[in-house]
């Protein structure tokens, strides 16, 4: 879906000094509530989007926290085969430095990156769809502020159509 589908038709002939109760080809009531329920369908597809945006979410970090923790048990499991010289546990570089040597030296380098792009592919998947969240989010916001705007504009409609004795 697109915001450009969702824009409100105006009459580019419209004259802005003259009365707007000699011009209801301006807008028409009907066109308009016609608007204010696409808008509201618009926004029933979005806040959908947004769901299954969220739903994905929880999956990817429930997918993510298992491979993390299967990259961190691994990891644990070659510094207990090959534990660290003192000066390479100095600090976290180091330690990561010592474990990807060992996991080569051990023959075990496939795995320890298996895993390591397996958490790498989590966490981009988990960032793309929380823009997805988001856009969802900004999308469903403009249909908000249309279908307020549009609400307000068929109030004008209606009240001007009372005045010039159009309705009774």
């Amino acid at each position: 879906m697109k915001l450009s589908d969702l824009l409100v038709p105006v009459n580019p002939q419209f004259k802005w000094d003259a009365d707007p109760t000699e011009q209801f080809d301006y807008v028409n009531p009907v066109t308009l509530y016609n608007k204010q329920i696409s808008l509201a369908n618009a926004a029933l597809t979005v806040t959908q989007s947004h769901i299954q945006a969220n739903t994905k979410i929880g999956t990817i970090k429930v997918a993510l926290q298992e491979a993390q923790n299967a990259l961190d048990d691994f990891e644990q499991d070659i510094l207990r085969q090959f534990p660290p010289p003192p000066a390479q546990s100095k600090n976290l570089k180091l330690m990561e430095s010592h474990v990807r040597t060992a996991a080569f030296q051990g023959g075990m380098a496939d795995k320890l990156t298996e895993l390591r792009n397996a958490v790498r592919k989590y966490e981009g998947e988990l960032v793309t769809v929380k823009i997805d969240a988001e856009n969802c989010m900004q999308m469903f916001q403009a249909i908000k502020l249309a279908g307020e705007h549009g609400q307000t504009h068929l109030s004008y409609v209606k009240d001007e159509a009372k005045r010039s004795g159009l309705y009774r």
